[in-house]
């Protein structure tokens, strides 16, 4: 008989006796770890999703942070275990089409975009020839050959510096632990099977997960992977659930039925509040709900100045699962539609028609504007692992977003011509990403309407579009700042609107910032939305100028933050809250 051990699955290589021993005291990160002495402590973690909330904990199949491992004794063996997996596989593929259906029951749910990323992933050749090998070449079962590849994926991932890429390795890892709770022949639980209210605690959540959570026995939820751009945290704020991921170790740290509190705007997670936190946080809680439901009142008006100038307020997005909220929400426009889930983790390249079929969904909500479509901001080989789309791709080190596209000539035309079809369904623009010269915008231009054109004379109905948008990733530098008010500048006086999205302009203490930089429109995650418009409201293009003069006067991105969050605290008492527990 083979000899079975567990080993430890994921990010952490602490044995059990490890997490044993550190939680007779003290853990080595300073947090008392100690369930059983009921000792208030705190982790912190990425908050994703806002909202305090205050309950018991269900710690969510915790069972999936351990992977058996064993040698196989007889090589003979070696086949068997590889039919062990494939049948696995096929049985995890059964499993998500199941779950497609389940989610295509609900109003409202579209489950496209959530599930068939998945079952993709289940059909990848590069994953499955992986593990096959591992199976084959080093004779270990096939749990832990899945293990292998799921290593070898997070590794690749954590190289792309670009963080909603690095993001989707929860998509390869959620599938892996599929399969493997099938190789184990565990059951595949499901939140909606939760029957009491709970904030759930996991080694990670689908997308799935979250949409079959049922809003009336889920509270929240923590995590210990994730990021702001995985499709749990996406998932999660369009459902509004509060949600911390990152948190290492969580699920050894928690209990079914410990007291906890999450603060999804901090990122952080009480556990064994004490009466005294526990009070401070109920307080906190209540100012939360009062201040959500004041800046829900700004969300269907203009985003105007006291002294008249209006601003366009769009979402960012990535599904058309989150357009309802982000309407709700007070988004006058998709400001951000990103596309690279349509290329990641498949065998073969989308069609013109898989294209268009995706955007015509995203435009054709009559209560928005414009929809702006961002072309892929995708680079290298490693996304796509069928050999002849690999070769296909084959990019120069470093090519990406615009310069991949003009490289790879026939991959962005098919994406253009998708987008120029579904514009005919309404208002659409589209936002080159990464432009580094003019040269760039020229040849963008010069592709799109060729195949405008291309399309027109086929009789093929194609929408007017128009290009440019520009974002920030340092806001706060004095150099990035005079940088912006240039690009601003230049393009008013061109007579080019400008607009930005992305983390700045869903931040409220930056948005007198950004209207003293005279912006046209602000894209944003669809949950800040009224409270920056509230903001707006409160203030006057002349008060925005001053600070920004004022700010431009500092010396570095640290004096020009603590200035501003001491003016905003200052003008704005009540929407600027110290967090903490």
């Amino acid at each position: 008989m083979p000899v079975r051990r567990s080993k430890s699955w994921g990010s952490s290589s602490r044995t059990n006796s490890e997490r044993i021993d550190r939680r007779a005291g003290e853990d080595r990160d300073g947090f008392m770890a100690e369930p059983d002495l009921k000792k208030t402590f705190v982790l912190k973690g990425i908050g994703v999703s806002p909202g305090i909330v205050i309950g018991k904990a269900y710690v969510f199949d915790p069972l999936d942070s351990q992977v058996s491992y064993y040698k196989l004794q007889d090589r003979s063996l070696v086949a068997r275990e590889i039919q062990r997996f494939k049948t696995a596989v096929k049985a995890a593929e059964k499993q998500l089409l199941e779950v497609k259906k389940k989610l295509g029951d609900i109003e409202g749910m579209d489950p496209l975009f959530i599930i068939d990323v998945h079952i993709m992933i289940l059909q990848d050749k590069g994953f499955l020839d992986r593990t096959v090998a591992n199976i084959r070449n080093m004779g270990v079962n096939a749990e832990w050959a899945v293990r292998l590849t799921l290593d070898k994926y997070k590794e690749a991932f954590e190289k792309i510096e670009d963080a909603y890429l690095q993001g989707r390795v929860s998509d390869v890892q959620y599938v892996g632990q599929r399969i493997i709770r099938n190789l184990a022949g565990r059951k595949q639980t499901s939140i909606a099977d939760i029957g009491a209210r709970f904030i759930i605690i996991a080694y990670d959540l689908s997308p799935a997960d979250t949409a079959l959570m049922k809003l009336d026995k889920v509270q929240g939820f923590a995590t210990e992977i994730g990021g702001r751009t995985s499709h749990t945290a996406i998932v999660a704020r369009s459902i509004e659930i509060p949600a911390v991921v990152g948190l290492e170790n969580v699920t050894h740290r928690i209990r079914t039925n410990d007291d906890i509190i999450i603060d999804g705007s901090a990122g952080l997670v009480i556990v064994h509040p004490d009466p005294e936190v526990l009070k401070r946080y109920q307080e906190k809680q209540k100012h939360y709900i009062a201040a959500q439901e004041d800046y829900l009142k700004y969300a269907g008006l203009p985003a105007v100045t006291r002294d008249g100038r209006r601003l366009q307020i769009g979402a960012n997005v990535e599904f058309i699962e989150e357009i309802p909220s982000a309407i709700a929400h007070g988004a006058e426009e998709i400001g951000l539609y990103r596309t690279e889930f349509i290329y990641i983790n498949r065998d073969t390249l989308p069609t013109e028609e898989d294209h268009y079929k995706a955007y015509k969904q995203i435009v054709s909500f009559k209560e928005l504007g414009w929809s702006t479509i961002r072309t892929f901001d995708l680079g290298g080989d490693k996304f796509f692992s069928d050999p002849h789309v690999a070769k296909e791709m084959n990019p120069q080190m470093g090519l990406r977003a615009i310069r991949f596209c003009l490289k790879e000539v026939d991959l962005f035309k098919t994406q253009i011509r998708g987008i120029l079809r579904a514009a005919a369904h309404g208002r659409t623009r589209i936002l080159f990403p990464m432009i580094s010269g003019l040269e760039e915008i020229r040849e963008a231009k010069r592709i799109f309407y060729e195949q405008r054109d291309d399309l027109l004379a086929k009789g093929v109905p194609v929408g007017e579009n128009n290009e440019q948008v520009t974002y920030l990733y340092q806001p706060l530098h004095p150099a990035v700042l005079r940088l912006v008010k240039r690009v601003i500048d230049a393009g008013h006086k061109a007579g080019i609107p400008v607009a930005m999205c992305g983390e700045m302009a869903a931040e409220p203490m930056y948005t007198m910032i950004l209207v003293g930089l005279q912006l046209d429109e602000l894209s944003m995650n669809h949950l800040a939305i009224p409270k920056v418009k509230k903001i707006i409201q409160g203030t006057t293009v002349t008060e925005s100028a001053k600070l920004l003069k004022k700010v431009l006067s500092l010396d570095s991105a640290t004096e020009i933050r603590r200035y501003v969050e001491s003016y905003m605290e200052d003008h704005f008492p009540t929407e600027f809250q110290s967090n903490g527990p």
